[in-house]
């Protein structure tokens, strides 16, 4: 047989396993489709790709694990290489690879069901990766929801927690505890702030310490239960900071804000119990007549009118008792939070892109930081906003992060003046802007993944740049649009467009835009780099993304044409 038969019929069957892959390895597959593509697998002697795709199968459905997730974005990206050398070499290649990547999978016990689970979890060891923990031992099976994953990253940024120093790790059923030391007290406000928004919290704690409490996702979520008149109430156990008997008297000495009753409590003697509630910065007393134990639950819709506001559902335990579910956030909605120290100021957009310099300043408001998180941490409740349309075409919507709040600024020659302390997250340091070539022109930033937008937006934002994001193609077509960009940084995978032909449509863009833009390619891996490369992209910036690799990056960008530095 000659070498071009060879030649063709290696390229028959790579496309064979190619086209058999694409149906299989979406979170709503068929079983037939990955039965199929495993056959094909076994037929070539590609064992890691046959276990691969088992796991994959294993945990089919919309909100399949995280791992798992990553594991078929892996074998689609060998999928990719293989389809444009036309060849197997790339599945020979990752083969050993992708058998361990399931070996490890397999060995995972997973403690959210893959078809139940209200979200994607993540692993919480993941999220606390560059900082040195103390009395974290079993925390490797320890996950949270996506929402709670990016609340905490962005939380620990904004309170610019050392590495060096070691954080102190609690947990027990559904909750976490991080006792922490925070070098940027202008953070606490927004810190607190976006953790009240995944019912998280934030409060002090001893030796100067603050304490970060979050919410765990499990099979159950853990509650405690107690009686107050002839109220059966549970408090979800992640809420719960302190919980002490207070004697006779004792009640009057507290120095948090003892709530209100929700049901007539008999006056009785001796002790009672009583539960400090925490929700963001707002802390405050819950007393009850009588405690019961803690349990772990599953909460259903009732199906009786709620006796008191705040209670809309129930947990039923032993004997066909109802306990109602107090809604945390309700409870203390007239709680006035812990004062902390004020943000340090922000650098004015408007200044930042050459225009309004004249312009007064306006005061900053330390809790209009979550409209910068980029889409809202809460799914139920996403922050949205259309970009304006182009007279051809209305465009879809696009999650836009409104520029800075704008404060006083004096273009002034450099005088020595006490630098504000850093926000840094493990080794990450932020470099003042006048340090960087670049002109902080506007930014999109396009990533599936909500905590790698959030994160990344974060570090641009502290550079001075107003930022726009998005998570897939659509959406990354439609501000560019409907917006000129100084750089736009883009995953080499999104749910609608992946591998070298996604690349090379955004090169040519750039090429034939009135305001040329840099674009970066967010990678993965070296074979993700690869690919960038091969589409003719000079710029990269490799996932888990690091503060320095982004200051290099950013001295490699070419200068605005008005950039008088």
């Amino acid at each position: 047989m000659s070498s071009g038969a060879t030649r063709h019929g290696d390229r028959e069957i790579a496309r064979g396993l190619v086209e058999s892959l694409r149906p299989a390895l979406g979170p709503d597959a068929k079983p037939v489709a990955g039965l199929a593509a495993r056959d094909v697998a076994q037929l070539l002697g590609l064992l890691g790709l046959e276990a691969a795709l088992m796991v994959c199968g294993a945990h089919a459905g919309l909100q399949r694990p995280h791992e798992v997730e990553h594991l078929a974005e892996r074998i689609a990206r060998v999928a990719d290489a293989a389809q444009a050398e036309e060849s197997l070499a790339p599945f020979l290649r990752a083969d050993r690879e992708l058998r361990s990547m399931a070996s490890q999978l397999e060995q995972v016990q997973w403690e959210v069901s893959t078809t139940t689970a209200p979200a994607a979890t993540h692993p919480v060891l993941e999220q606390l990766a560059g900082l040195t923990l103390a009395g974290a031992e079993g925390l490797e099976s320890a996950r949270c929801t996506e929402a709670v994953a990016s609340a905490m990253r962005a939380a620990l940024e904004w309170l610019g927690v050392d590495s060096r120093g070691r954080t102190a790790v609690q947990w027990q059923d559904s909750a976490l505890e991080l006792s922490i030391r925070v070098s940027f007290p202008g953070g606490l406000a927004p810190a607190g702030a976006v953790l009240a928004a995944v019912d998280g919290s934030l409060g002090v704690g001893e030796d100067d310490r603050w304490v970060m409490r979050v919410p765990l996702a499990g099979v159950r979520p853990s509650f405690l239960l107690l009686r107050q008149g002839h109220l059966g109430l549970a408090l979800p156990w992640h809420a719960v900071a302190r919980l002490r008997m207070l004697r006779e008297g004792e009640r009057a000495q507290l120095s948090e804000t003892v709530l209100p009753a929700l049901a007539t409590s008999a006056d009785a003697a001796g002790e009672r119990p009583a539960a400090l509630l925490a929700h963001g910065l707002r802390r405050a007393w819950f007393v009850a007549d009588r405690i019961v134990w803690r349990i772990a639950a599953e909460p259903e819709d009732a199906d009786t009118a709620a006796p008191a506001a705040g209670l809309s559902r129930v947990i039923r335990v032993e004997g066909e008792q109802i306990y109602w579910i107090i809604d945390t956030a309700w409870l203390v909605r007239g709680v006035d939070p812990v004062t902390v120290p004020a943000p340090a100021p922000r650098p004015r957009a408007s200044l930042l892109l050459g225009s309004d310099a004249g312009q007064p300043a306006e005061p900053e408001d330390p809790f209009a930081v979550l409209d910068q998180l980029l889409p809202s941490l809460t799914p139920e409740a996403p922050f949205i906003a259309r970009v304006p349309s182009a007279p051809k075409a209305e465009p879809s919507p696009i999650p836009i992060a409104p520029p800075p709040v704008a404060v006083t600024a004096t273009v002034e020659p450099p005088a020595p003046q006490p630098a504000r302390p850093p926000i840094v997250l493990g080794e990450s340091h932020v470099r003042p802007l006048d340090t960087l070539r670049v002109r902080p022109r506007r930014a999109l930033v396009v990533d599936d993944s909500l905590v790698a937008r959030i994160f990344l937006a974060r570090l641009l934002e502290q550079r001075g740049f107003p930022v726009i994001s998005g998570e897939n193609a659509a959406e990354l077509w439609a501000g560019l649009e409907s917006h000129d960009f100084g750089v736009v940084f883009v995953d080499v995978c999104l749910p609608d467009a992946r591998g070298r032909a996604h690349l090379e449509r955004v090169l040519d863009l750039r090429t034939r835009s009135r305001e040329p833009f840099a674009v970066v390619v967010l990678t993965r891996d070296a074979e993700d780099e690869e690919v960038a490369r091969l589409a003719g992209a000079s710029l990269t910036l490799r996932k888990p993304f690091e503060s320095a690799a982004l200051d290099l990056l950013l001295l490699k960008l070419p200068r605005h044409p008005e950039d008088p530095r």
